[in-house]
């Protein structure tokens, strides 16, 4: 199951202490938007089991303000150091992260390793003997409150986490990523009126205007009416999908955007509705822009089913679960903005769509055609007049 943090006392830690290990891995999926400050401790070994102490602490996962992630061990000699290896990428992006922290020790020298989605960003060798503590004197946590130079809990979320006394080899980080993969394989976001009690809604800003009606939201494409997502693409293969029934087909109508509010805007994905066209654009530079019709003609008043994927470079559409266009992409966006739905955030809100939209998902991976199919079975008898 997936753990919550909310960055002022959460922690999770286990019932009794142990003994750490001098070989081990430390393993989980985490996700954080926090970009101000210490952004917390991921997993860690503590004298204490909870609370703010400042006991001696060490094996430590943890984030910086910068959203580096750094892996830090305490290894003992002559001297007392410390031995931390860290990420050059930020990781507080509000995505799903796999990360595996390794350490090989033979007793005198060892390996340190730190692994993100699969492959390896960092490892550094260990000098001296790691530092040992007494016999079950020492308790596991996540999201605690110390870390070195550094004090603040982890707000986020945080999954899969799992412990080994060993260090796992690149080939089984690499399996262990892949065979992992449904937490972020499952939808990333999921925007359902009928399910507003059953996922979590606390990072969307539904719109005070945007009306929730049998099920359905309503847009009356004026005022700016939307609901922001909180939710900001990543560089990576992705799928939207989307239920809309639109009332109005003239003009430009945003259903889904992450269009910057700039002179000169750029954005990996929008669908949008021109006229009665449907079509899934990007723009990520000035001379790089691509659009993909998803439909020609849709009709006023009938519900459809409208999904887009990518994989790699390659852009396929499906309208109401069947293949259509595709098209050949190159690169992403250096883009910031949050995911809208019914508006686009270009000037505060343009582009407003008029009509209802049922439910939404966004995943980081691209559906297959079986998938793409069963998701529109599955909700055709609830837009009972879909095609």
């Amino acid at each position: 199951g997936i753990m919550s943090f909310d960055g002022v006392d959460d922690e999770a830690y286990i019932d009794s202490a142990v003994t750490p290990p001098s070989n081990f891995s430390l393993e989980l999926w985490f996700r954080t938007d926090q970009t101000t400050g210490f952004s917390g401790n991921l997993i860690g070994i503590h004298e204490v089991q909870s609370g703010t102490s400042n006991s001696e602490h060490d094996r430590l996962v943890f984030l910086s303000g910068l959203g580096e992630l750094h892996f830090g061990i305490w290894t003992s000699g002559v001297s007392t150091s410390l031995s931390t290896i860290k990420s050059q990428e930020s990781y507080d992006n509000g995505q799903w992260h796999h990360v595996i922290a390794t350490a090989s020790h033979n007793g005198t020298s060892g390996i340190q390793s730190l692994y993100v989605n699969g492959l390896m960003v960092s490892s550094g060798v260990l000098n001296g003997e790691l530092f040992l503590y007494e016999e079950n004197d020492a308790f596991w946590r996540l999201g605690s409150y110390y870390s070195w130079g550094q004090s603040g809990y982890f707000e986020g979320d945080i999954a899969e986490v799992r412990i080994y006394d060993a260090a796992l080899t690149p080939a089984q980080v690499a399996h262990n990523y892949e065979q992992s993969k449904e937490v972020q394989s499952a939808a990333t976001f999921i925007l359902d009126a009928t399910q507003l009690n059953v996922y979590d809604y606390e990072s969307f800003a539904i719109g005070p205007d945007v009306e929730v009606n049998e099920g359905v939201f309503n847009f009356d494409g004026t005022d700016g009416e939307h609901i922001d997502t909180g939710f900001k693409a990543e560089n990576s293969d992705y799928t939207i999908e989307v239920w809309f029934n639109a009332d109005r087909l003239t003009g430009t109508q945003s259903l889904i955007s992450d269009e910057q509010n700039v002179a000169s805007p750029l954005w990996n994905h929008r669908i949008n509705l021109f006229g009665s066209k449907l079509s899934w654009d990007h723009r990520i530079a000035s001379d790089n822009a691509a659009e993909v019709v998803i439909a020609e003609t849709v009709n006023s008043g009938i519900w459809y089913h409208a999904v887009v994927t990518r994989s790699g470079t390659t852009i396929q559409t499906y309208l109401d679960g069947i293949p259509g266009n595709t098209g050949n992409v190159v690169g992403f966006s250096n883009n910031s903005q949050n995911i809208r739905v019914g508006a686009s955030p270009l000037d505060n809100n343009t582009y407003e769509f008029d009509g209802q939209i049922g439910i939404v998902r966004y995943y980081f991976r691209a559906l297959s055609p079986a998938e793409v199919s069963s998701n529109f079975a599955q909700s055709t008898t609830k837009f009972s007049n879909a095609n």
